[in-house]
């Protein structure tokens, strides 16, 4: 198993890990202990952005992104991929966009406010993105 891991500030004493078992967890340093498990992703999580305290966004070779309430664990929006790819990178772009990258090369931008997309940016690499930021 792969571990790709994110240290993104959820809040002064959490960390949020992804990787090739399919899930994000949620971790407390104070106990080290997992606080919390991400689970619906169908295949490898490749990247994790936490965007505010309350909501974390993950991207899957499952063609799929996903936007996570953290307070709870539910996963409150689904972003398929166009053309069936999976997705390797997500960045905040500012406080109301995340970019996201496909395993095309393309870079797809979403307004936070109704994850609807804003930008396509078609070939911005030849090839895979491994990362954004």
């Amino acid at each position: 198993m792969n571990i790709w891991i994110g240290f993104f500030y959820i809040s002064e004493t959490k960390f949020a890990s992804c990787g090739s078992d399919n899930i994000v967890v949620i971790y407390d340093v104070r106990d080290d202990q997992k606080a919390m498990v991400l689970q619906g992703h169908k295949d490898d999580v490749n990247s994790i952005i936490s965007i505010n305290e309350s909501t974390l966004v993950s991207c899957s070779r499952d063609e799929t992104v996903r936007v996570w309430d953290i307070r709870t664990g539910e996963c409150i929006k689904i972003i398929t991929s166009p053309d069936r790819l999976g997705w390797k990178g997500v960045s905040v772009v500012d406080h109301n966009r995340v970019a996201c990258g496909l395993m095309n090369g393309d870079i797809i931008v979403f307004d936070t406010n109704d994850w609807t997309p804003v930008r396509i940016l078609s070939n911005a690499h030849v090839g895979e993105i491994y990362w954004i930021h």
